[in-house]
């Protein structure tokens, strides 16, 4: 198992906010609704998977207060660092609006997608080649998904979990269900084995707690 620390996070123009986060072994980021907590989460995400805390690639990167125009255009970015086995690593990302004149003409029209770039330790890194890196240093991204958004973990079926579960401790058999599942079996029976339903109650659940945490 490798040992992968959070030492810092920072931001500038990422859905129209800019911060600069340390981290030690432990902490706790607390704050009033829309104080930013989420921004800081979803630009860590977007920066390990591209995509945000509802799995959406790329979303809503720029600030959407401000009309989109070729003359107000900012660019995005988001830098970590990290330590992986004792060794760090400033990983980066940036998004720039995507933005194209035709000859002839001297009006700027939005293009169907943006440019971005990426970096590890300030060395530029095709998409492809990002994308191994993380993958290779730190874990797969449909497994980093699950370890880093608990809201992409509750919106996966039960069969797909299963799966991730068996590559991780191998096949499960019914012999080795032999722990105290009560409280499951309790909300089976309760829900009329409606997992949709199930799957309601925990992330209730998971939300009260995070915001008993702030």
């Amino acid at each position: 198992m490798k040992t992968i620390l959070l030492k810092k996070l920072s931001y500038e123009n990422w859905r129209g906010q800019s911060q600069s986060l340390d981290f030690d072994l432990h902490n706790i980021i607390s704050g009033r609704n829309k104080s930013g907590k989420s921004t800081a989460f979803n630009a860590f995400l977007w920066l390990m998977t591209g995509a945000d805390d509802m799995d959406r690639q790329n979303y809503q990167i720029f600030d959407n207060t401000r009309p989109m125009t070729f003359e107000n255009k900012k660019t995005s970015r988001v830098e970590a660092l990290v330590e992986i086995e004792g060794q760090e690593f400033m990983l980066g990302k940036t998004a720039t609006p995507g933005w194209m004149r035709k000859r002839g003409s001297s009006v700027y029209e939005k293009k169907s997608s943006d440019d971005y770039s990426f970096s590890v330790d300030g060395i530029e890194y095709s998409a492809g080649d990002y994308k191994k890196f993380i993958e290779d240093n730190i874990a797969p991204l449909d497994k980093l998904k699950l370890m880093l958004n608990i809201h992409h973990f509750l919106s996966l079926d039960w069969k797909t979990l299963r799966k991730y579960f068996e590559d991780v401790v191998g096949e499960i058999n019914d012999s080795d269900m032999s722990g105290d599942y009560s409280v499951i079996k309790d909300l089976l029976a309760k829900y009329n084995y409606d997992t949709d339903n199930i799957r309601k109650v925990l992330r209730t659940q998971v939300n009260a707690i995070k915001d008993v945490m702030g």
